[in-house]
């Protein structure tokens, strides 16, 4: 007779320090594997925002604006890592005549900050209140400046989607683009440890978007 045991343990996962662990699985014993990011919804450690409202997009910039982003997931606070997992942007009209347009999703170790923005408060991707209070804030269409956080050196840029558009379909037939990452797709996902923001910002004349971004946050003691 063969007894086989394995660890439950969904919520309260210790991280405290490097060795030996018991292997873990879902409550109910069954011996299956889920993506980490999918464990770290259950736990109630990822967060989501977005940017516009049902049939309503929020309006962009004409042309990209260092301290004033679509939207931003930002944090200044020590011993909090974020881990971007998925940015989608999709534009939804433009220019009426040719015109370049585009989105840029980034992330960069400088806290944009609120400037004079709408603040979004994030959703637990869990959907109950049963998670983890998320550290990091979240806003969309910025108005007024935060902190530059595309410094030389201090951000990386992670997606970008750009065409040339026309809003007029019915002379162009052009649809603007979509942009979309996902850490699953990126094979990998960069950190924003302690203070940065993870950021998307739209460019196109008189154009307005959609915008949904999730992240993962853990504490800093996790990774070091």
């Amino acid at each position: 007779m063969s007894d086989f045991r394995i660890f439950a343990e969904q919520f309260n996962v210790g991280r405290s320090v490097d060795g030996w662990r018991a292997a873990r699985g879902l409550r109910d014993g069954s011996l299956v594997t889920v993506p980490w990011y999918q464990a770290l919804v259950f736990e109630g450690r990822c967060f989501g925002m977005h940017g516009g409202s049902v049939t309503t997009p929020m309006a962009g910039h004409a042309a990209i604006d260092a301290d004033q982003p679509e939207g931003s997931i930002y944090i200044a606070t020590t011993g909090v890592s974020l881990i971007p997992l998925y940015i989608m942007m999709a534009m939804e009209t433009g220019a009426t005549t040719l015109a370049q347009g585009g989105m840029m999703a980034a992330i960069s170790n400088i806290n944009v900050g609120a400037g004079t923005s709408t603040a979004f408060t994030p959703f637990n991707l869990k959907m109950t209140t049963v998670g983890y209070t998320p550290s990091a804030s979240a806003a969309v269409t910025y108005t007024g400046n935060g902190t530059d956080p595309l410094t030389a050196g201090n951000f990386l840029e992670i997606a970008r989607a750009s065409a040339v558009i026309d809003a007029d379909a019915a002379t162009s037939g052009i649809i603007p683009p979509v942009l979309k990452w996902a850490a699953g797709d990126a094979l990998l996902a960069p950190m924003v440890e302690d203070i940065g923001s993870i950021l998307a910002y739209g460019e196109a004349a008189a154009n307005t978007l959609y915008l949904t971004m999730f992240w993962a946050e853990l504490p800093s003691t996790a990774f070091s």
